[in-house]
């Protein structure tokens, strides 16, 4: 695995179109997903921990793909953010959650996601996910 796991720092886009940013407020989840994106070979620009965060980020770095937790650090939770992110980005958005309530299924119809994941996250299911992205168009 490469040594880039423990670095915070944002990373340069690369050309490819396998730019991530990670939304996790959890520092093992994202620890993993950071992981297996990696291994998988996508680049990972960085991971926000908060709702707040995660707008600033995507409006910075201007991921190809938002890999979104629902619950986060701060009073925005991630559905309201990809809303947020959705009014001036046309990243592929994947729900990376631990939560699967209904009403929670109605609300990410709003932001126009590729897929939805539950916790906890295979590396083979997230690289499906991952690669419907290029067949979707947003």
């Amino acid at each position: 695995m490469s040594s880039d796991l423990g670095n915070n720092r944002y990373k340069e886009p690369k050309e490819t179109g396998r730019n991530i940013l990670i939304v996790e407020d959890d520092s093992i989840q994202s620890f993993v997903l950071k992981a297996m994106v990696i291994e998988i070979n996508y680049n990972v620009l960085g991971v926000a921990k908060t709702g707040k965060q995660a707008i600033r980020m995507a409006k910075k770095l201007k991921p190809d793909i938002i890999l979104m937790d629902i619950t986060l650090e701060d009073e925005m939770d991630g559905i309201a953010a990809a809303i947020e992110i959705k009014r001036s980005s046309n990243a592929h958005l994947i729900y990376v959650t631990g939560n699967s309530e209904a009403h929670l299924l109605n609300k990410v119809s709003q932001t126009q996601y590729v897929e939805y994941l539950e916790k906890p996250v295979y590396q083979e299911l997230l690289k499906k996910a991952l690669d419907k992205c290029f067949s979707k168009k947003i």
